[in-house]
C-alpha cells in the first residue's frame, strides 16, 4: 500500500467522507513525492470539523514529509511536531520524532527525555522502543 492510499484513507477516518474532498483523493502523494504530502496534510488541516487529536495527526505527518523531502526541512518539521504536541501531548510518535530530531542536533538528554515520554505514552508501538535502545546504545558507546 502506498502514501497516496495510506493519507487517503486517514483523512476520510479522520475527518469524515463528507469532509474528505475529491481534491484531497488527487492529490495526495505516494512516499516518492513527499512535497505532495505536506501540500495535502496542510490542505487537511485548513478543514473543519477535526477534533485536536486528528490535527495532531496530521501535523505529524507533515512533519515526516518535510524531512523526507528532497530539502529536509527540519524546522518546518519540528515547528509541526511542536504544534501537533501542543494540541495532542499525549502523541506518541510526536514525542519520537522530536526526540529524533533533538538527536540529530545533538541533544542528547531533550532525546533522551522525549523517547521516555514516546514510550511511556504509547508502550504497544516498537518504534518508540527502538529509539529509546537506539539512546541506551549510543550513550554505552560514549
Amino acid at each position: 500500500m502506498n502514501w497516496r492510499v495510506i493519507v487517503w484513507m486517514l483523512a476520510v477516518s479522520l475527518i469524515g467522507s463528507q469532509n474528505a474532498s475529491a481534491k484531497h483523493k488527487c492529490d495526495v502523494a505516494n512516499k516518492d513525492r513527499p512535497e505532495m504530502i505536506v501540500a495535502t496534510c496542510t490542505d487537511a488541516l485548513q478543514m473543519s470539523g477535526m477534533t485536536a487529536e486528528q490535527q495532531a495527526e496530521f501535523f505529524f505527518l507533515r512533519g515526516v514529509a518535510r524531512l523526507q523531502s528532497h530539502s529536509r526541512d527540519e524546522v518546518g518539521a519540528e515547528q509541526d511536531y511542536k504544534q501537533g504536541l501542543q494540541l495532542d501531548p499525549k502523541h506518541h510518535r510526536l514525542h519520537r520524532e522530536v526526540g529524533n530530531l533533538a538527536l540529530n542536533n545533538g541533544d542528547f538528554e531533550l532525546a533522551y527525555s522525549q523517547a521516555v515520554k514516546a514510550v511511556t505514552l504509547g508502550p504497544e508501538n516498537a518504534a518508540n522502543f527502538e529509539f529509546l535502545g537506539r539512546l541506551f546504545d549510543l550513550a554505552r558507546d560514549r
